[in-house]
C-alpha cells in the first residue's frame, strides 16, 4: 500500500494504481461510554486503589495509570466488575484511563497521590517505645525541629531551618523527609562564599553597624550583602563550617535528585574544603591536619587562659593563638571529602573524585596516628607538645561529643564499635542524677571555662539530645541494635517528661538534696520583740 495526497484529501491505494477516497471509507462507530468509579479520591504511595467498572466494558479494553510526570506505571486488561492497583510513581495527580482495542479513550478518572513522613505502631500504656511509642517519639522530634525562617537576599527568598549553616545542616538531615525546599538554604551560603573558599557561619538582617562589625573585622570575618542590609559572620575560632556546608549540599542533592543544581554548586564545595586544607588559620603545617584554638570540641569559645592571646574567646590570631587538632574537625573533613567524591563521580568527574578519596584517606591516617587511643579519639592534640594547661581534668580521659558524630562519618567498623563500648561504659557508671551518657564532654573541666560553662552545664558536661541521636544512629549501623533501641526508649521518655519536645541541654549531674535535719533552738536569751501581750510580760515588757 501507498498513500498520496490528491486534491487535499488523503487517499490510500494499492500498488496497482487503484485508489479509494478516504471520504468514502466506512466510518468507525464512536466508542461507547463506560462508567468508571474510584474507591478513594486521594491516597498515599503503595495504597491500594480499586477501580469499579461498568458492565458495558467492551472486550480488549485496557486500563493505564499515569503518575504526575506522565509515566505509565500500571497497565492491565480492564474487566468488570473491578481492577485494583497500588499507587506508585511521582506524587501529584494520577490519571486512570480506559482505552479500547484501537487506543481510543473510553473513560478517565484522577486520584491524588500524596504523603507525609510518618510512623504508626502500637503504644504501650506509658508511651515508651519498647512495644510501640515510636509514633510519639517521631512527633516529638518533629515538633522540636520544625522551626524555620526565610532570608531575603537580592529579592530572592532563601529557606533556612536555623540561620547558622551548622544547625541548618543538622536539622536538614531530618527535615529532608518533611520539607520541600532544601536547596535555597544551601544557595544562600554558596552565593555569599568568600573568594578564598571560606563559608560564613551565620547571618541576620542588620542595616546599621553593630558590635560584630568591629569585633570580627580582623582577618575579614564579617561581611555584608544585599546593599549592606544582610550581615554574615564567621566565628573565627571555628574550623568546622566548610565541611558542614558540603554535608548540607550532599543531603540537599540526595533528597531532591537535582543534578542541574549540583552542577552549579559542586565547585563551591571543592573550594570550601580546599580552604580548610590550606588556609594558614585552619591548616596545621606541622601536623598536616585541620587545626583550631582550644575549644570544647566543636564549640566556639576558648578557655580563659587561651583567650588571653586575643582578648576574645572567639577570636584567633595566626601568630599568638596556641593551636591544636580537634579530631572532630578532621573526621568531618574526611567524611565530606568522601561525599564530594560521590557527587563528582555522579557528574562524570572521576579523576577529581579519586583525588578527594585519596586526600581523605591520607587525612584519616594522620589523624588516627595522633588522636586514636584505642577506644575513642582524644579531644585535643596541641601543635606544640610542650604546652601544659591546668583545666582540672585528665584531658586524655575525656570523651567529647564528636566521637558520637564520628560514628556516622565513614570511619572503620572496629573504631565505631570501640566508641560505642566507651559510651556504654559511661552509661553503666553515670554520675548521680544524670539523665544519660550523651555528654558534650565527660569527665568535665573543673576550671578554665567558668565564664562560659560551669561544670555540668551545656558544653562542659551537659547532656544533649544531639549526641543521643548520633549515638543511636551509629549503634544501629555497627551491630548494637539493642543499645540503639535503649537510647531511643530513654529519649522518648524524656520527650514525654518535657511535654512533647526535647530540651537542648540537660544538667549532667543532679545529686539528690541532703535530707533536712532540724533541731529546736531557744531564742529566749536573744529575742527583743514579743508577738503577744503575755510574751511581753514574760520578757519584761
Amino acid at each position: 500500500m501507498r498513500s498520496v495526497l490528491f486534491s487535499g484529501a488523503l487517499v490510500l491505494g494499492a500498488t496497482s494504481g487503484c485508489v479509494t477516497s478516504a471520504s468514502h471509507a466506512p466510518k468507525d462507530p464512536p466508542p461507547a461510554a463506560v462508567s468508571l468509579a474510584l474507591s478513594k479520591a486521594s491516597v498515599s504511595p503503595l495504597d491500594e486503589v480499586t477501580v469499579t467498572l461498568g458492565a458495558s466494558v467492551p472486550p480488549g479494553t485496557t486500563m493505564d495509570v499515569r503518575d504526575s510526570g506522565g509515566r505509565i506505571y500500571f497497565r492491565t486488561m480492564a474487566q468488570s466488575p473491578s481492577v485494583s492497583f497500588r499507587a506508585a510513581g511521582a506524587l501529584g495527580i494520577h490519571t486512570i484511563s480506559l482505552l479500547d482495542g484501537r487506543g481510543r479513550q473510553l473513560a478517565t478518572a484522577v486520584v491524588t497521590v500524596d504523603c507525609t513522613t510518618g510512623l504508626q505502631n502500637e503504644e504501650t500504656q506509658d508511651g515508651r517505645a519498647q512495644v510501640g511509642g515510636f509514633t510519639r517519639l517521631l512527633a516529638a522530634l518533629f515538633n522540636t525541629m520544625s522551626r524555620s525562617g526565610t532570608t531575603m537576599m537580592n529579592g530572592k527568598p532563601h529557606h533556612t531551618f536555623v540561620p547558622w549553616i551548622r544547625d541548618h545542616n543538622h536539622v536538614l538531615k531530618a527535615m529532608k523527609y518533611f520539607d520541600a525546599d532544601l536547596l535555597s538554604g544551601v544557595d544562600l551560603y554558596r552565593d555569599t562564599q568568600r573568594a578564598d573558599g571560606m563559608i560564613w557561619d551565620n547571618h541576620s538582617r542588620s542595616g546599621s553597624l553593630n558590635h560584630w562589625d568591629w569585633r570580627f573585622a580582623d582577618f575579614n570575618f564579617v561581611g555584608r550583602f544585599d546593599n549592606n542590609k544582610l550581615q554574615f559572620r564567621r566565628i573565627p575560632v571555628e574550623a568546622d563550617v566548610e565541611y558542614l556546608y558540603v554535608e548540607a549540599m550532599w543531603h540537599a542533592w540526595k533528597a531532591t535528585g537535582d543534578d542541574e543544581w549540583l552542577k552549579k554548586t559542586i565547585a563551591s564545595g571543592e573550594r570550601a574544603l580546599r580552604y580548610s586544607l590550606s588556609d594558614p588559620m585552619r591548616w596545621s603545617q606541622g601536623l598536616r591536619l585541620v587545626k583550631r584554638g582550644y575549644t570544647i570540641d566543636t564549640w566556639d569559645f576558648q578557655n580563659e587562659e587561651d583567650a588571653k592571646a586575643t582578648g576574645d574567646p572567639m577570636k584567633i590570631d595566626p601568630k599568638r593563638t596556641r593551636f591544636g587538632v580537634m579530631f572532630g574537625d578532621n573526621t568531618g573533613v574526611y567524611h565530606s571529602a568522601l561525599l564530594l567524591a560521590e557527587m563528582l563521580e555522579h557528574l562524570g568527574q572521576k579523576d577529581r573524585a579519586q583525588q578527594w578519596r585519596t586526600d581523605a584517606a591520607t587525612l584519616q591516617q594522620r589523624l588516627d596516628a595522633i588522636a586514636w587511643n584505642g577506644h575513642f579519639y582524644t579531644h585535643h592534640v596541641p601543635e606544640d607538645a610542650s604546652i601544659q594547661r591546668d583545666l582540672g581534668v585528665d584531658e586524655k580521659q575525656q570523651v567529647s561529643l564528636s566521637n558520637a558524630y564520628s560514628l556516622n562519618r565513614g570511619i572503620e567498623l572496629a573504631k565505631r564499635q570501640e566508641i560505642i563500648k566507651t559510651y556504654q561504659n559511661i552509661r553503666d557508671h553515670l554520675p548521680e542524677g544524670s539523665p544519660g551518657e550523651w555528654y558534650t564532654i565527660f569527665p568535665t573541666f573543673k576550671k578554665g571555662f567558668g565564664n562560659h560553662n560551669d561544670e555540668w552545664q551545656y558544653m562542659n558536661g551537659g547532656v544533649v539530645s544531639i549526641v543521643a541521636g548520633e549515638l543511636a544512629h551509629g549503634a544501629f549501623e555497627a551491630g548494637f541494635e539493642d543499645y540503639g533501641v535503649d537510647i531511643l526508649n530513654r529519649v522518648n521518655a524524656l520527650a514525654v517528661k518535657y511535654g512533647g519536645r526535647l530540651p537542648v541541654t540537660l544538667r549532667g549531674s543532679n545529686p539528690a538534696a541532703p535530707d533536712a535535719q532540724f533541731s529546736s533552738v531557744s531564742l529566749k536569751g536573744v529575742a527583743n520583740v514579743a508577738l503577744t501581750g503575755a510574751a511581753a510580760e514574760t520578757f519584761g515588757g
